[in-house]
């Protein structure tokens, strides 16, 4: 019982990575870029997520995908390369959503807003794949 609930869970988790990924894309056309940056944590965020549901782990609200990633490499050694982008992808998280934090316009680039869609691209097709949805 308990192991079809997470294998449920994570075809939602994925399914909301997906849907942000897709709005993650729209909002680079329009060039709302800080968009994208905050998108891209989140589409990394929930596909982390559904991965580590998927393995049958029991997770807590958290947003931070280093440690996530550290959770997941645990079943995934293979994961290991995306250190460097949770690193990075974990930090828009909070200034391109909260103004007193952080400067919105300083992730207002366009190439800040590539980089992270790519990563996010990259981690959400791998997970899919080990996922087999």
């Amino acid at each position: 019982m308990v192991k079809k609930l997470f294998k449920e869970l994570a075809f939602k988790w994925l399914k909301a990575a997906k849907h942000d990924l897709d709005w993650a894309q729209g909002s680079m056309k329009l060039k709302k870029f800080a968009g994208v940056c905050f998108l891209s944590q989140q589409v990394v965020e929930k596909s982390l997520k559904a991965l580590l549901y998927f393995d049958g782990e029991e997770l807590k609200k958290i947003h931070d995908l280093d440690k996530l990633l550290k959770a997941a490499i645990e079943y995934h050694p293979d994961l290991e390369k995306y250190k460097k982008a949770t690193a990075r992808l974990s930090s828009y998280y909070l200034h391109t959503r909260y103004p007193d934090i952080g400067d919105i316009e300083i992730f207002n680039k366009r190439n800040l807003a590539e980089e992270a869609l790519r990563w996010a691209k990259e981690i959400f097709l791998i997970i899919e794949k080990k996922i087999g949805d």
